[in-house]
């Protein structure tokens, strides 16, 4: 395996090489010189999920001269990747997580076609690519991180009989209402059927092992459908999903029904018809999961014989 040194400048060649393509030189004629303000386009998308108006405007007439399409896309993410090498060189990550990365900054320099629909800046899958391109948004396997804080509008979402003993928990455990990881589902390349544990496992360590580089990140926050009981007790194959947090010291609970465009009602018609039939009503259900806890999960964890 390379050093990390040489995976970057792997991945610079790689990057470099690909804007410089005879497939992508054509968009300069429509699109900035200036990567730093392809940046802040990008940088802008991130924060509002819209570009800038004149942006927008370039980056439509650009895609709309390409053959392959949200090429232009494809190319603002090869150029802020390139400029967040160096970012990511000095970043205080785990060299996994680096790896990971320079692998999806590779990925862009050479995208499969069945891929592209990746680079639709209408989905969200956009936005989390731009995210990973910026260096907001990290890679860890199955799951993806980014910053995040409890959201205020979450206090009124809470059960009654959970608000005092999440309000503790936060000023108390967490430190606070900010400096989070908040962890999404990733977009993977490969054909993943469903969720194993010991990947998921594997995610949560990267995050851990990362966090303990970072003594201001007070801990990790998420919250999904799949964490919820009543998703258990219909699927209960999703169980370990909230298994590592709650035996090591997290807190659980809920910010109401979960919305059926969150994704429960795919992939599974025994929940579809569950839920049509109202017999499967899964909530949002948040973990909180403090520092502390965390880092003494990761010293402490037994360490699984590897397989012969």
């Amino acid at each position: 395996m390379p050093t990390m040194a040489a995976k970057i400048e792997q991945t610079k060649e790689a990057l470099s090489s690909a804007l410089q393509s005879d497939e992508m030189r054509p968009l300069q004629a429509f699109l900035p010189k200036s990567s730093s303000e392809l940046l802040a386009w990008s940088a802008t998308f991130w924060d509002t999920r819209k570009f800038p108006a004149a942006a927008a405007s370039q980056l439509h007439a650009a895609d709309q001269s390409s053959p392959p399409k949200h090429l232009p896309y494809r190319y603002l993410l090869l150029s802020n990747s390139l400029l967040s090498l160096e970012r990511l060189r000095e970043l205080p990550l785990d060299d996994g997580v680096k790896q990971l990365m320079c692998d999806e900054y590779s990925a862009f320099a050479s995208a499969d076609p069945e891929w592209l629909h990746l680079f639709d800046p209408k989905e969200y899958s956009f936005r989390a690519l731009v995210g990973i391109s910026l260096c907001r948004r990290f890679r860890a396997g199955l799951l993806d991180w980014e910053d995040a804080g409890f959201p205020r509008s979450w206090f009124a979402r809470l059960p009654r009989k959970d608000l005092l003993r999440t309000i503790r928990f936060l000023l108390f455990r967490m430190g606070g209402r900010q400096h989070f990881w908040f962890p999404h589902n990733a977009f993977l390349r490969g054909k993943v059927q469903f969720m194993r544990e010991r990947e998921w496992e594997a995610s949560l360590l990267l995050m851990a092992e990362s966090m303990r580089l970072q003594p201001q990140i007070k801990g990790i926050i998420t919250g999904s459908w799949f964490y919820s009981p009543e998703t258990h007790r219909v699927t209960p194959h999703l169980g370990w999903t909230t298994r590592i947090f709650l035996e090591n010291g997290a807190l659980m609970t809920n910010i109401g029904p979960a919305d059926p465009g969150a994704g429960f009602i795919q992939g599974s018609k025994e929940r579809e018809q569950l839920y049509q039939s109202g017999q499967y009503r899964p909530t949002e259900t948040i973990l909180l999961w403090a520092r502390k806890d965390v880092l003494n999960w990761l010293t402490n964890r037994p360490v699984k014989p590897a397989k012969r």
